[in-house]
């Protein structure tokens, strides 16, 4: 083992190279300093981590007994404007509270469901498709009849706002039956949406053969994708805000609008899925318009070279929002490379792809856990520099990069490495190399894939897992004045990314919170290394 050198994450990190053990059993490394923990060198090594996974969606049901919390929720509902009432009850909750965030619960299936139609598990006795199922009956049930979906911010019903920044103080409001609006939910719920029914639709024709469900599923993709192309999309607002923490939420959706880079990802990856189950020219150019429009948007040299711009003459950077540009951008482009081969435009989709891996490698290779940044940004310019939940949450590990042309200017330009949620950005990103790895035959691609594995399951500065059953010193779960009950212990939960404070005792672990598009896309990342 040798000292790294000069390393961003942790002064102290050694590394050693054991590539050449390969012999099947049960490890562990000694040296002066000490011994290792065990480990194991075996064929499908990953699959109780997925197995344990797995079953967190099932603590997760809202209104159903199987969930942590029972029969909640079960009076949810929405009065349309015709005065029609329509049950919204079931579903699963998101993360370490009861709402179902449509943004979210979608990313976390979204996730299940890329894992299902590539692993077949022998223990899988229909677990994951009475999953599918149970997400399915809710989010079928959130279409309106114009196609787009219900918006919630999941306050009970009669909440004026008083609360905001305060919290509710009552142990029963959290109970209380949840306010919906018969008006659209924001942009990247949709595109999300979309991407959840076509995937359904392929899991029902290959994996687990339902036709009248199939076909189901891909009509209501089609609806919707019908809605979000033939509306105008503007920046979002909420109806109302929740009462604790989410203070700079608008933020999460402010770079989907007409003509961003964002809003022409998730045309392009809805596009795909829909073309996967249903191909059509029309789904095919939908995609690679868009995508060409993506791609005038990367920027070529400096130290942004691979971002992209928020939008046409935009001064910030694309991926500044927590859940999207990883799984978004860099998604969309190589997953059309991935699918079309012999398309005219796709050397300019694997010229895009090769700039963000060699932005992301070059970045990896500066801290010894080969950790991928969260995001880029203009340094005089981040997403929740203002936001109101994020005041205590400064950019720790942030880094110069260099300088580039944005909007006629030349702007300094950062990375950060534990931006709010960014698990969820090191699974992506993690996904993205493997796939990199082979379309570009970059072996290497594939060793930063599973490196990002690595640090969600423990081989980080903070020598924790990330998962909750899975390895070492996973700390107590967040303290939330917001919510009760409080979160239990649930096996398989998957934090939102570790920074220093979530093992402070005196701040109660405010990081530490579980969410399942952290989940879902680590099974996603699982099934690609495993596959």
């Amino acid at each position: 083992m040798t000292p790294f050198g000069s390393d961003q994450l942790d002064e102290n990190a050694k590394v050693g190279d054991f590539s050449n053990l390969t012999e099947p059993g049960i490890y562990r490394l000694g040296t002066c300093e000490g011994k290792s923990r065990c480990f194991i060198i075996k064929e499908n090594a990953y699959d109780t981590v997925a197995r344990t996974l797995v079953y967190f969606f099932n603590w997760q049901r809202c209104g159903d007994p199987m969930g942590w919390n029972g029969v909640c929720h079960e009076d949810d509902r929405i009065v349309l404007k015709d005065g029609t009432v329509r049950s919204l009850a079931g579903g699963h909750h998101e993360s370490s509270d009861l709402r179902k965030w449509t943004f979210g619960t979608s990313l976390g299936m979204i996730g299940l469901l890329q894992y299902a139609l590539r692993q077949k598990p022998s223990w899988d006795k229909q677990i994951i498709e009475d999953e599918i199922r149970h997400s399915l009956k809710y989010y079928l049930a959130l279409i309106s009849d114009e196609g787009y979906l219900f918006d919630s911010s999941f306050t009970y019903e009669g909440d004026k706002g008083e609360y905001i920044n305060k919290g509710y103080g009552d142990y029963n409001k959290p109970w209380l039956r949840r306010q919906y609006y018969d008006r659209p939910a924001p942009a990247p719920s949709h595109y999300q949406a979309i991407q959840l029914f076509s995937l359904c639709a392929q899991y029902f024709t290959n994996i687990a053969p339902d036709p009248i469900m199939a076909e189901r599923c891909l009509s209501a993709a089609q609806k919707v994708y019908h809605f979000m192309k033939s509306t105008k999309q503007s920046p979002y607002t909420l109806p109302i805000y929740p009462p604790l923490g989410h203070g700079g939420m608008e933020y999460y959706y402010g770079g989907f609008y007409d003509s961003s880079a964002m809003n022409y990802a998730g045309i392009a990856l809805s596009a795909i899925e829909i073309y996967k189950i249903a191909p059509s020219e029309k789904y095919y150019n939908d995609a690679c318009t868009a995508l060409r429009q993506l791609i005038n948007l990367q920027i070529r040299d400096g130290g942004a070279k691979g971002c992209f711009l928020e939008s046409s003459g935009s001064r910030q950077l694309a991926n500044n929002y927590c859940y999207f540009f990883s799984t978004g951008i860099p998604q969309a482009i190589i997953n059309a490379a991935e699918l079309w081969k012999s398309a005219p435009d796709r050397p300019h989709w694997l010229e895009a792809v090769k700039m963000i891996a060699e932005q992301y490698w070059t970045a990896s290779k500066k801290n010894s856990y080969n950790r991928v940044p969260a995001c880029y940004y203009t340094q005089n310019y981040h997403a929740y520099r203002n936001a109101e939940f994020n005041k205590g949450n400064v950019f720790k590990y942030q880094y110069y990069t260099g300088t580039s042309e944005v909007d006629g200017e030349q702007q300094a330009i950062q990375y950060g490495m534990e931006c709010y949620c960014y698990n969820l950005d090191i699974e992506a990103m993690g996904i993205f190399f493997k796939k990199a790895s082979k379309l570009l035959k970059r072996n290497e691609y594939e060793e930063i894939a599973y490196s990002q594995l690595d640090w969600l399951l423990g081989a980080n500065r903070f020598d924790a897992s990330n998962v909750n059953g899975v390895g070492y010193n996973v700390p107590h779960r967040g303290i939330y004045g917001e919510f009760f009950p409080p979160v239990p212990q649930i096996p398989g939960g998957v934090y939102i990314g570790y920074t220093d404070e979530c093992f402070d005792e005196e701040r109660s672990g405010m990081r530490n919170e579980y969410d399942s598009p952290m989940v879902g896309w680590l099974l996603y990342l699982i099934s690609e290394l495993d596959n």
